[in-house]
């Protein structure tokens, strides 16, 4: 299903799950992505939408957590949520989504 690895841990009464995945290839992807989009997106010959992002299965777990549900979550929710600075290696496009439609 993913490259997710999980750990099980007894430790006083409690049983600890720890959850970790390689995001690195997938960042390495996207920044590979973003540099050859550098010039300017361009829409797929035969959709109205593109990929903007490639975000990894334990970073949509952490956002759970937190509180942001991206499946229920309008596309400008997510379009802010992606423009924010500490999340901007998961886009696979240069520059801000906020100002773009119809590309999520």
């Amino acid at each position: 299903m993913s490259d997710i690895q999980e750990a099980w841990k007894h430790e006083q009464g409690k049983v600890l799950i720890y959850r970790e995945q390689d995001v690195q290839p997938y960042l390495d992807a996207n920044k590979r992505m973003q540099s050859e989009q550098a010039g300017g997106w361009r829409r797929a010959a035969k959709s109205s939408r593109r990929m903007v992002a490639d975000i990894p299965n334990i970073v949509v777990e952490m956002w759970l957590k937190q509180g942001f549900n991206m499946f229920s979550a309008s596309e400008r929710e997510l379009r802010k949520k992606l423009d924010e600075p500490e999340w901007a290696y998961l886009k696979t496009i240069p520059g801000r989504l906020g100002q773009r439609s119809r590309h999520i």
